[in-house]
């Protein structure tokens, strides 16, 4: 009985699983999983994303159909894939940042899907500021821009809540500051990341953002990784990646920065005028050359310069002259490299003078580093800048009439008039004479120490030497030495003697009343620092003639050369005044 009971209950439940058949419904449950990021996030060019997803089963083997997901989004610049159901595109951002949802519903689930894309942070500047720097020579200006929605303090520091762009940036050809202001030149100009200041360049290492805060002192600055700059005339458009990030910064209005100009200074007007000239002696064939002279007071009736009396002194190099002597019209302008080239003048022998109250020594001189002097049918004006950044700016009315030619004496390109006087081979008496020199540095441009030394004769008899010198690398202050006569500019050389106009330059003989004189044009010239305070000069040398001049001389050292230094050695770094030295001066006298 038991065992049949236990087969009774067995029955039914064996029936119900004998009468399931595939067509009968069975409710199922279904659950929907993102497998991918919930937040999605894509740059300003946009692109292709896909939301991984997966339907979970609860039961197992029933033909109900599986639930399909539905995707939507308000967003317009996400375009869901109808046919591929968790692709979309984002479109490309050409604004600021922005962020929408895609919403995934399914059955009673509902799932979002954040997708976030950068944009450009768009930047309208409402305040230009610049301080403005000018170039010199080649080096360009400097523009330096802060492009803001406050402004700067007065102290120049950054606003509290402020937003600061800066531009470092360089260029020429700027606008004429005679209007009393400059503007940026308009163009393109590149992101300089090695900061080597050059035109149409901005820098990297002055070029920064800034973001204060709610204090002036809670500041945020970041430097560009990447730039670049379009100015126009009618403002500012700068592109800039920082953190990250694409800024593009815009400002439109004026771009006229004040400058302080300063009042036209009137050139010194100087009443007279004359001229040497040299002929094509310096550059044959090529160009002329003058020595011209202006003078607020002139000279005497010898032809000297008057105490207390101004002068410049301008050497000229012009087109070859024809026809009548006359200084040609046009600008000439100052040249340091002593080329010789028309429509140059030679800054080397180009000065400004002031004679004492004696009118033998300069109560003050100058010599110049730029400047212009322009002829015309008016006559002359010059502005000259010093070394001392001082400007000199003179003008003479009228033509230059007192003209002396020298051409002949030069040679019109070399010739060969002996300008020694001496007869036959020359002793030279040096038993009573004093040395005295001057160091002029690298004077001719050349690398090594200039030196003008005399021996000059302290009675009215007896023999002297005026010697050009070109010693040692510059700096090295070492006079001693053997010296081959020379117009090479090479190391221990002394330069040749020659007629500048009345002046006897170079490597010269002459005797103590100046009766006898001889340019040293060959030969050799030997320099002894004898370590005791005294020196030993030895010449060996020949005159323009053939004459052998020779002799030597021992005696004191006035500037002690063995025991000087840098600190207290004469540095004349002014115009050479060989034109006026000593033998200069009395041979033009008689």
């Amino acid at each position: 009985m038991k065992k049949l009971f236990y087969l009774l209950l067995a029955l039914p439940l064996a029936f119900a699983a004998c009468n399931e058949t595939p067509d009968t419904p069975v409710q199922k449950e279904y659950t929907f999983e993102v497998t991918s990021e919930k937040v999605m996030e894509f740059d300003v060019e946009g692109g292709e994303g896909l939301i991984e997803w997966a339907i979970n089963e609860v039961t197992r083997f029933s033909p109900v159909p599986e639930p399909v997901p539905t995707f939507m989004t308000e967003a317009e610049w996400i375009a869901l894939d109808a046919e591929n159901l968790g692709a979309f595109t984002v479109a490309a951002n050409e604004g600021e940042p922005r962020e929408a949802v895609i919403r995934i519903e399914f059955l009673e689930q509902v799932e979002e899907i954040t997708v976030k894309q950068e944009g450009f942070i768009r930047f309208e500047a409402a305040i230009f500021e610049c301080d403005f720097e000018e170039g010199s020579g080649d080096a360009p200006a400097n523009f330096f821009v802060v492009l803001s929605d406050n402004g700067l303090n007065e102290d120049g520091s950054p606003k509290a809540n402020s937003t600061y762009y800066c531009l470092d940036i360089y260029a020429h050809n700027y606008d004429d500051m005679s209007d009393g202001f400059v503007t940026i030149p308009a163009g393109e100009y590149t992101f300089d990341k090695m900061n080597t200041f050059a035109a149409r360049t901005f820098t990297q290492m002055y070029s920064y953002y800034i973001k204060s805060g709610a204090t002036e002192n809670d500041v945020d600055d970041q430097y560009y990784s990447e730039a670049s700059l379009v100015v126009s005339s009618e403002g500012i458009t700068l592109t800039a990646i920082i953190d990250g990030q694409e800024h593009i910064v815009t400002y439109t209005g004026s771009l006229e920065i004040p400058v302080e100009v300063e009042p036209e200074v009137p050139a010194v007007e100087l009443g007279y005028a004359m001229a040497n000239y040299m002929g094509d002696y310096y550059n044959p064939g090529v160009a002329d050359n003058f020595q011209l002279i202006l003078s607020d007071l002139g000279w005497d009736e010898d032809g000297w310069e008057l105490p207390n009396a101004a002068y410049y002194i301008f050497d000229l190099y012009t087109e070859v002259v024809d026809g009548e002597l006359a200084i040609p019209y046009g600008t000439y302008e100052l040249d340091m490299t002593s080329s010789c080239a028309p429509n140059t003048i030679d800054a080397a022998y180009t000065r400004y003078i002031l004679l004492d109250e004696e009118g033998w020594d300069y109560a003050d001189e100058a010599y110049f580093v730029s400047g212009t002097l322009t002829v015309d049918a008016n006559g002359i004006v010059a502005e000259l800048v010093a070394e001392n950044d001082t400007v000199h700016k003179v003008a003479f009315k009228g033509a230059v009439t007192n003209i002396v030619d020298y051409s002949d004496e030069f040679g019109g390109g070399g010739g060969d008039e002996i300008l020694s006087t001496l007869w036959e081979d020359w002793y030279c008496n040096f038993s009573d004479c004093s040395m005295d020199y001057t160091w002029y540095g690298d004077y001719y441009g050349v690398g090594y120490d200039n030196w003008l030394l005399y021996l000059m004769p302290n009675g009215e008899v007896g023999d002297g030497l005026q010697l050009d010198l070109l010693s040692n690398d510059v700096g090295l202050y070492e006079l001693s030495g053997e010296y081959v006569i020379s117009n090479s500019q090479e190391k221990f050389t002394a330069y040749p003697g020659y007629q500048n106009g009345e002046y006897m330059e170079g490597s010269w003989y002459f005797n103590a009343d100046y009766s006898q004189y001889a340019p040293l044009v060959d030969g050799d010239i030997y320099i002894t620092n004898n370590g005791d305070t005294t020196f030993t000069i030895e010449v060996d040398a020949y005159d323009d003639a053939g004459n052998n001049i020779y002799g030597s001389w021992t005696g004191v050292d006035p500037n002690q050369v063995q025991t000087f230094s840098k600190s207290i050695v004469v540095k004349n770094h002014g115009m050479k005044n060989k034109a006026f030295s000593p033998m200069a001066k009395a041979m033009r006298k008689r």
